[in-house]
């Protein structure tokens, strides 16, 4: 194998999307042979903090399932809702969906949400 790096040029781009396509394609074709699986084994979902007086959304999280992990992409509390435990009960909505259950302990389908999930 050549390690020489002298011979590998670099650029940078403004959100070029081809890159992403490249690295998504080569990632996968590495997981899935190193793991087993495959493209219809991940899920992607997201869980959302309302306020149930204003139904004003206060909070989320995105994530993805795939080979029996949960990875959280991004989670966001509004400012004036942060340190009164939204956040974790945001995260433990998202591990209910990753073990297959709606936010009421029951098996996943349909809408999630509970208000009272601590």
């Amino acid at each position: 194998m050549n390690h020489d790096h002298d011979t590998t040029g670099l650029t940078v781009g403004d959100r070029d999307p081809e890159p992403a396509k490249l690295l998504d394609r080569g990632l996968d074709a590495y997981d899935f042979a190193a793991t087993g699986t495959s493209l219809e084994d991940r899920s992607g979902f997201s869980v959302k903090a309302v306020d149930l007086a204003t139904g004003e959304v206060v909070g989320g999280i995105t994530a993805r399932t795939w080979a029996g992990l949960l990875g959280i992409d991004m989670l966001w509390v509004h400012e004036e809702h942060r340190r009164d435990g939204r956040g974790g009960r945001l995260l433990r909505g998202a591990e209910d969906v990753h073990f297959h259950k709606d936010l009421t302990g029951n098996p996943a389908g349909g809408e999630r949400e509970n208000p009272d999930r601590n």
